[in-house]
């Protein structure tokens, strides 16, 4: 019967230290980096320095103590080491994955929620259309179609207020809801107006609603999206290292 020799262990000890390492500087202390930057020359140097310690401590035990030691005794702890190694493999494996499910599902949360802000912000704009249009023609046409887009935009603007996280985005779609209100208001007002020139009044005032809410709407979104971007190198990250522990 024979044990692993030093270099197998040496080896294997090594591949723990630059798996843990990598996970080590895998989790997000801030901005991402785009996933094309060079890993920091001081993560290589510590990795490097660390592998070449723990090859030297290796073949150092392999030839002094060890050879003092019963066979039972250098194979037990021989078993016993990389039993050790594969669990910490392992978890760092188990680990990276966790992260990267949390980050996967935020980046889908952010993704779905910025395409119903760009729903929000399409029906709303077809909304003050509808609403300009009125002014000059007074047909059922427009009343109808204000009332249809409004019908969207309230169905929106409630599935954005269940799905929104962050108490900034839900306050910006609180607001929304309110403004889009008093839009409707202005325009209850403007069908039940006597002349062109007292519509084209309301209008107005609607369109001081509305400039303000469409560039809120698009802020919202603009943020959702550059949360993603922030968040989609990192997954890229976390799942290189779970990669990198099945592997």
């Amino acid at each position: 019967m024979h044990t692993l020799p030093p270099v197998g262990r040496s080896r294997i000890i090594g591949a723990a230290v630059v798996l843990l390492s990598h996970e080590l500087t895998a989790a997000p202390t801030g901005p991402a980096p785009s996933s094309d930057a060079p890993p920091p020359a001081i993560w290589i140097g510590a990795t490097v320095l660390a592998v070449a310690l723990l090859a030297v401590a290796g073949w150092v035990l392999a030839r002094t103590r060890m050879k003092r030691w019963t066979v039972p005794a250098r194979l037990g702890v021989g078993f016993g080491s990389i039993l050790l190694l594969l669990l910490v493999v392992a978890g760092a494996g188990s680990l990276a994955l966790y992260r990267g499910a949390a980050g996967f599902t935020e980046y889908r949360t952010d993704a779905r929620n910025s395409v119903l802000a760009g729903r929000i912000q399409a029906n709303f704009l077809k909304m003050r259309i509808a609403a300009k249009d009125f002014v000059t023609t007074e047909s059922n046409a427009s009343v109808q179609q204000y009332k249809e887009r409004k019908e969207k935009v309230d169905e929106f603007v409630d599935r954005a207020i269940h799905d929104l996280t962050t108490d900034a985005h839900h306050q910006t779609i609180l607001e929304v809801q309110r403004q889009v209100a008093v839009h409707a208001e202005l325009f209850a007002k403007m069908q039940q107006a006597g002349s062109q020139e007292a519509r084209h009044e309301i209008n107005v005032k609607m369109g001081a609603i509305g400039e303000p809410l469409d560039v809120a709407v698009e802020n919202l979104k603009l943020d959702l999206v550059a949360n993603q971007d922030r968040v989609g190198p990192q997954i890229a990250g976390v799942m290189a290292t779970a990669k990198l522990a099945i592997a």
